[in-house]
């Protein structure tokens, strides 16, 4: 599926969509969706999170918001994607680093992507995300050990509560 997406994106403009900023934006949409179904359920069956999906999308993306910014010559958005990547990044790197493996790597670059588009439509989106993320994995984790269908030791994958955060955030940023 994601395949075929970054085949779209590889036609030329108006054999998918006239070239406007909002058309670009709804694209990006539509591959952050698709990028946030395939790393959720590959993480929950893997515990992983695939690069063969996330790198391309994740720059494919990043392509597209700069088109957009380039078609509307309003960098403002585009500024706020870099610094929510960029801080989604340190937040997760952090984590990686203090919590030595229980958050993967995998997490770190998909935090990328997600502070991406979420920063694009606001800084308090992507402020949000992580929180929510968290939020909901720790509601989850609290109930899975009170009904004893986990563990302490148990590995749970974090990529879909971070999808789940994402959506919350933007859900609530308009």
């Amino acid at each position: 599926m994601l395949t075929t997406l970054l085949a779209l994106i590889a036609l030329p403009p108006p054999l998918l969509i006239p070239p406007t900023a909002p058309a670009a934006e709804l694209l990006a949409s539509v591959l952050f969706v698709a990028i946030l179904i395939s790393v959720t359920k590959h993480d929950l069956a893997t515990l992983r999170i695939p690069d063969r999906v996330l790198v391309p999308g994740t720059a494919a993306i990043g392509a597209i918001l700069l088109l957009a910014t380039v078609i509307s010559g309003d960098w403002h958005p585009f500024n706020n994607a870099l610094v929510g990547a960029t801080g989604a990044a340190a937040f997760y790197l952090t984590l990686h680093v203090i919590a030595k493996g229980g958050i993967g790597f995998g997490d770190v670059k998909f935090a990328v992507v997600i502070g991406l588009v979420t920063g694009w439509h606001s800084p308090v989106a992507a402020l949000i995300a992580p929180i929510a993320a968290f939020a909901a994995a720790g509601i989850a984790v609290i109930v899975l050990l009170l009904t004893r269908q986990i563990n302490r030791k148990t590995e749970m994958p974090l990529a879909p509560w971070m999808a789940l955060g994402a959506v919350a955030s933007l859900a609530t940023s308009f």
